[in-house]
């Protein structure tokens, strides 16, 4: 008998078998296996190679493939794909089937066709299959099925629901026409057994099926978690998923069998069946995939004839220097730098990369379309600034080239570049023309269960209290990035409890088994990939259902591994405000201003910043920065690069920026290390602020290469001990044959790694630090006209506008309401101390009728409301329009109360609808003009009071500007125990007690395993927040939560820091009348008395 008749030779009697059927985190919220864990344990149980299967995606491939082939193990690239009843492109439910009404079917990669044909079911299953999940259907299969091996997966597979059902004319059918698909020996039937008594009845008919048809078995455990042990941690994440109680019925579930198990006991799960246990040998044998990761997959980008990418590349550069020198000789450091940076861009063949970012910056500059002056370590690099890719000169802030691009680690480059908010898809869309349609994508990225998030999960599971956890999770620190272990250790409180009992124990280990793993897929706001082929053909697609935005299924990094370029196009708002303050400051005084070369001494900017005036200012807008900069007193552009390196977590609560501050100020005297460290820490006055410092005090005194100071970064950073260890060893050798003592390049190591835990990238706060700057500039020495761009860039955030109207009128600008003759599209400048409100501002108005009411006004300015009437076209001039003009106020300059214009609203639509079918009909009076319609008259008494005018006002704009009906109290707060909305968050604090006060805005229920809940949004004079007001309190005072009605609000705030942006919750503790603010007003006596008097009194 040959091996082709018999698939048992030469195994039979080997003990070898591979999980061919197995679901990692990336199956999310279903599968609990990390893959590197699943990785060690395979080796530990002697397994030589593994499958990993998950449902519906390949989001974890590249992962597991690299992981597994660093460890010596064969990785099976697989998934277990939605297969629809019916059409994969039918968008109904066609059978009622558990997991989306879908059946289940395993594929596994042979061969790189296979994995291509993987790649293209699954990109199809998403972008033209998707309803409820995923989907692909027999026919697609069929086409793409070449390379694959395909299994009947478990009791959702159709072939084995068949079975079940008892119909087995169609199960057997159905896998015959799988079998042909496929062809002989790339199609198995599965068999597993977990004590399931559905299974027992399907392994019966597949058997059958086997010996009828011939069709090889095959034995999988279908692996949810990787230790018996862990099922309740994974039937937990399944009840997250499916937000259910530890006590709620679920209609799926997995036992405790459902684990990686070992050879041995697979083997002794169908020992009667030994072909089906081989065979997954015989499967793992036949599969040969060698993926080729690494290797720079750059699009063609077109050079001139006869010339490389590399020689454009050090052409362009070399022409961009000399311009940037402007006629005078490149010094020769400048021309050093250049050439060495050239050199290790082309022979690590990233000069294509380089090209295509100039190129389509480029593109950008020539349109008008702002581009800010660089972003991360890409500032770094002198080939960006000679090829315009960045704005700033690197040799003169010290910015090092080995922070972007080391030359001995073979990684991408990354260049993150910011455009105006309002043209950065033009720039996507000008690389969408030059590349082609499907060469380019958005890039996805996973939502993960971080370590607070993933307790208040868990414990919501488990039924324990939400302020119990609440308590609990203030416990630990807010640290970005800190594991639950890490947290823990640092918390004794939080120890304590976990330990104290035993669901505190469960909810500990339980939370520690599932942190971290993704939770949902989602679209990164900003990457984008650019591919020399269709990306479908190289990477697997994904499609949002709600936006239908098609993204790659790997993240990042696995594109990066790929070899695929990523770019994030990210739309900067400051830009969008700096273009537009920039056209009002020529339009009302004739100045050109070339922002990109501002004088950097201005002491103007020094002064504002000084005293605080930073709303406005990209990066120093908070108040905890704000009162940074009143400290630290910048009076250079070094010293703003330096404070927004420091105004970070680490650096404040470690000391660190109040040290500097102490030092820059002459409180402490400014020490160096040792001489030679002064050129290196002169600008932040002897302290470590920057990363980049590290790597120059490292290459000083340990005498390392810059790509092993770079090295040296990361692993400080990241606190990688085993190669700082190494690391030290090298520098201490390196200080000593430099001549430094011992004991101070140890105690200097020692400090640098101290340092270094919190150090920035100076690169990126250099770079950011220049738009700072440019915004600081523009308020200082154009405030109204900065003014009116912060507030068009925002006209249609109301939270953000009463901040701003707010700041205006503190700074002795008023903000008037809108007018039909004054204001434009945005807000209109009248003077310098005047703004008028945009009419796109108006709430529900839109952009078609603002155009046309705009048009009208060209033949002149309106006379009356009914001259405006009639001059509009009658499909714009309609109630809702009308209504929201007068609550806005926008006809107060013709004298009418805005009451009787309100009362004559039908007779204005009636006059409006009239005139307009006259124009079309050509009727005129038999002089020539237009036929004179009667007047309507106006009533001059005004019937509103404040409360309703401000109110209607409010309807119309989405905040109070006129007056505010707080207003009676303002004079009250500043004495008292109310804290602003604008200033709940301090940007340091993780919970607060405050008093707040503020006008109901809206309130709308909800119910959490606390209870119900109604979430109140109220607004003071600065800003709008969201307070969660539980039952027992809202039922307490539900007559003054009241829309329009002013409370106070005695409130527990937590803010949460994990992320980049907080997150901040507010929760009322108890709720009183706003006209109590007496009880919360300070009793003492403060006298305010001039100077000269208390010299006079001394």
């Amino acid at each position: 008998m040959s091996h082709e008749e018999n698939p048992l030779e030469n195994t039979k009697n080997s003990e070898k078998f591979t999980h061919l059927h197995l679901h990692t985190v990336y199956s999310l919220l279903d599968g609990a296996i990390r893959v590197k864990d699943l990785v060690k344990r395979v080796k530990e149980l002697g397994m030589d190679s593994v499958a990993i299967t998950d449902h519906g995606n390949m989001f974890g491939v590249i992962e597991f493939y690299e992981t597994a082939k660093q460890e010596g193990v064969k990785p099976i690239i697989g998934s277990e794909f939605y297969v629809s009843p019916g059409k994969m492109t039918e968008k109904k439910v066609m059978e009622k089937l558990l997991d989306g009404n879908n059946y289940h079917l395993i594929l596994l990669a042979k061969n790189k066709t296979g994995y291509k044909n993987m790649i293209k079911l699954s990109s199809l299953a998403y972008t033209e299959g998707f309803y409820r999940k995923p989907r692909i259907d027999y026919d697609v299969l069929a086409e793409h099925s070449e390379g694959i091996i395909c299994t009947t997966a478990c009791l959702a597979g159709e072939v084995n629901r068949k079975i079940y059902t008892e119909q087995t004319e169609e199960a057997w059918a159905l896998a015959g026409k799988l079998n042909e698909i496929f062809g002989k020996d790339n199609f198995y039937l599965e068999i597993m057994d977990h004590g399931i008594p559905e299974q027992t009845t399907v392994t019966k008919g597949v058997l059958e099926l086997h010996k009828r048809l011939g069709i090889p078995l095959v034995l999988t455990n279908d692996a949810h978690f990787l230790n018996r042990e862990d099922q309740k941690a994974q039937e937990i994440m399944l009840r997250i998923q499916l937000n259910k109680q530890i006590d709620d019925p679920l209609e799926f579930g997995f036992n405790e069998e459902f684990y990686v198990k070992s050879p041995q006991e697979m083997k002794q799960i169908f020992p009667e069946l030994p072909e089906a246990f081989y065979n997954t040998t015989r499967i793992a044998e036949m599969i040969d995939l060698e993926l080729e990761l690494g290797h720079p997959l750059l699009p063609d980008f077109e050079t001139p004839q006869g010339m490389s990418l590399s020689d454009y590349l050090v052409k362009l550069a070399n022409d961009g220097l000399k311009r940037r020198f402007q006629g005078n000789p490149v010094p020769p450091k400048y021309q050093e730098r250049l050439n060495y940076e050239l050199n290790v861009i082309n022979k690590m063949g990233f000069a294509g990369y380089f090209l295509i970012v100039a190129d389509f910056i480029g593109f950008a500059k020539k349109r008008g379309i702002p581009v800010g002056p660089g972003r991360g370590s890409a500032a770094g690099s002198l080939v960006a600034y000679a090829l315009e890719i960045t704005n700033l000169d690197p040799l003169k802030y010290d910015l090092l080239f080995e922070r972007f691009l080391n030359p001995s680690r073979n990684e991408m480059p990354d260049i993150d570049i910011d455009f105006c908010r309002d043209r950065r898809e033009e720039v996507i869309q000008y690389v969408i023309g030059k590349y082609g349609q499907g060469h380019v994508s958005q890039i996805a990225t996973f939502g993960t269960l971080s370590a607070k998030a993933v307790l208040k999960d868990v414990a919501r599971v488990l039924g324990i209290d939400f302020d119990e956890i609440n308590a609990l999770t203030k416990l630990l620190p807010n640290k970005p990035g800190q594991t639950l272990e890490q947290a823990v250790k640092d918390s004794p409180d939080a120890k304590k409890y976990f330990e104290s009992s035993e669901k505190g124990k469960m909810l500990y280990e339980v939370s520690r088994k599932l942190e971290g793993a993704p939770r949902h897929p989602g679209r990164h706001a900003a990457g984008v990939v650019i591919a020399p082929r269709p990306v479908y053909e190289l990477v697997p697609l994904a499609k949002d259902s709600k936006t239908q935005t098609v993204f790659t299924q790997f993240e990042k990094g696995a594109l990066e591994k790929v070899g695929l370029v990523k770019m994030d196009f990210l739309g900067l708002k400051n830009l969008t405000i700096i273009h537009n303050a920039l056209k009002e400051i020529e339009k009302r005084h004739g100045v050109s201003i070339d922002i990109d070369n501002l004088p950097l001494d201005d002491e103007k900017v020094f002064k504002l910043l000084q005293e605080g005036n930073t709303k406005g200012v990209f990066q120093l807008e908070s108040n905890g920065i704000t009162k940074l900069l009143k400290e630290a007193k910048p009076s250079r552009f070094e010293d703003i690069v330096a404070c927004i390196a420091l105004y970070r977590p680490g650096p404040l609560q470690s000391g660190m920026a109040e040290d500097y501050i102490k030092r820059k100020n002459g409180i402490v005297k400014v020490k160096y290390p040792h001489p030679d460290l002064e050129p290196i820490l002169k600008d932040t006055f002897g302290t470590i602020v920057y990363q980049e410092q590290i790597m120059l005090i490292s290459q000083v005194v340990g005498g390392f290469s810059m790509s092993d100071a770079d090295k040296l970064r990361k692993a400080m950073g990241k606190k990688k001990r085993d190669v700082m260890a190494k690391m030290k060893d090298q520098f201490l050798q390196g200080a000593k044959q430099k001549g430094y003592d011992a004991k101070f390049a140890n105690e200097l190591f020692d400090n640098m790694a101290k340092f270094a835990e919190y150090g920035f990238n100076k690169s990126h706060s250099a770079a950011y630090g220049m738009i700072t700057y440019q915004t600081a500039w523009l308020k200082a020495h154009y405030p109204v006209e900065f003014l009116k761009a912060t507030l068009d860039a925002d006209i249609e955030a109301t939270d953000k506008l009463i901040g701003f109207i707010r700041h205006c009128r503190d700074l002795g600008i008023e903000v008037l309401p809108p007018d039909v003759n004054e204001s434009n599209e945005y807000f209109t400048i009248i003077d310098d101390k005047t703004i008028r409100y945009g009419l796109l501002g108006i709430k529900g108005i839109g952009h078609a009728a603002v155009e046309n009411l705009l048009k009208a006004r060209e033949e002149g300015k309106f006379k009356s409301p009914l001259d405006l009437a009639e001059r509009m076209d009658a499909k714009h001039f309609n109630k809702g329009f009308l209504e929201a003009l007068i609550f806005a106020g926008a006809f107060d300059s013709f004298g009418i109360p805005r009451s009787a214009l309100h009362e004559r609203m039908e007779d204005l639509l009636s006059y409006g609808n009239q005139r307009s079918r006259d124009r079309s009909m050509g009727q005129t009076s038999l002089f020539g003009a237009d036929i004179e319609i009667e007047p309507i008259p106006f009533s001059k008494k005004d019937t509103w009071d404040m409360d309703t005018k401000l109110f209607n006002e409010k309807k119309a704009l989405g905040l109070f500007l006129t007056a505010h009906p707080l207003a009676k109290y303002e004079s009250l707060i500043p004495y008292s125990k109310i804290t602003p909305l604008a200033e709940i968050d301090d940007d340091v604090s993780s919970q607060r007690k405050l008093v707040l006060m503020g006008i109901v805005e809206s309130f709308s229920s909800g119910k959490n395993n606390r209870g119900n809940y109604v979430d109140v949004r109220i607004s003071d004079f600065s800003a709008m927040a969201k307070v969660r007001v539980y039952a027992n309190l809202f039922e307490k005072h539900k007559n003054l939560i009241q829309e329009n009605n002013p409370v106070l609000m005695n409130v527990n705030v937590q803010i949460f820091r994990e992320s980049d942006e907080p997150v901040v919750f507010i929760s009322a503790q108890d709720i009183a009348a706003a006209n109590s603010i007496e009880q919360y007003v300070d009793k003492a006596l403060h006298i305010l008395l001039p100077s000269t008097d208390v010299d006079e009194m001394k």
